[in-house]
């Protein structure tokens, strides 16, 4: 009988171990996937993407993008993302809306030189552009709205593919703060 009653204490005591030791590693293992996910977290608040038939965008269309909600406040960089294949044009003009709820921040036609853009990718007859809008000063829980609508002298736009917006970071803004000194 006292070998059974030393037994199970010696059990409990290597069932105690175990557990504690089970715990340690689901913490570790925790912390291990939190650092993870904060190392892959973008400086992006909001991207979206419209597929556009290459033949069949027409100046009556627009093209709407809603984000109900923005991971960041304050000053935020917006960009357009084109991907085009076999787009007769080196230019491209733009009708650009941008509200945050009820209030207008941006209303402009935005006139871009794709030979001076910044071309991303390049694929054969394929390109994919980057174009900057500029920086507009946005709050995180207003709804955002974007509005796309070209505006070339063409009624029916050809060879645009995919048409998307991109909201983050500021553009052309240092990313680490500049010290001055005095004199």
């Amino acid at each position: 009988m006292v070998i059974k009653a030393k037994n199970k204490s010696v059990h409990r005591a290597i069932m105690r171990r175990k557990t504690k030791l089970l715990a340690l590693y689901k913490t570790i293992l925790t912390l291990l996937m939190l650092t993870a996910l904060s190392s892959c977290i973008s400086d992006v608040s909001y991207t979206a993407f419209r597929t556009i038939d290459s033949s069949k965008w027409s100046q009556t269309d627009t093209l709407i993008y809603q984000a109900d909600t923005l991971e960041m406040s304050g000053m935020r960089g917006v960009q357009l993302l084109l991907h085009t294949e076999e787009y007769p044009y080196t230019n491209i003009a733009l009708s650009i809306v941008i509200k945050q709820d009820t209030t207008l921040l941006l209303d402009t036609v935005a006139l871009y030189d794709l030979t001076t853009e910044a071309k991303t990718h390049s694929f054969g007859c394929r390109n994919d552009y980057t174009l900057s809008v500029g920086n507009i000063t946005l709050c995180d829980t207003l709804p955002t709205t974007i509005q796309l609508t070209h505006q070339m002298t063409d009624s029916t736009l050809r060879g645009i593919r995919e048409a998307g917006i991109l909201i983050g970071d500021p553009i052309g803004l240092p990313k680490e703060t500049v010290w001055r000194v005095e004199w």
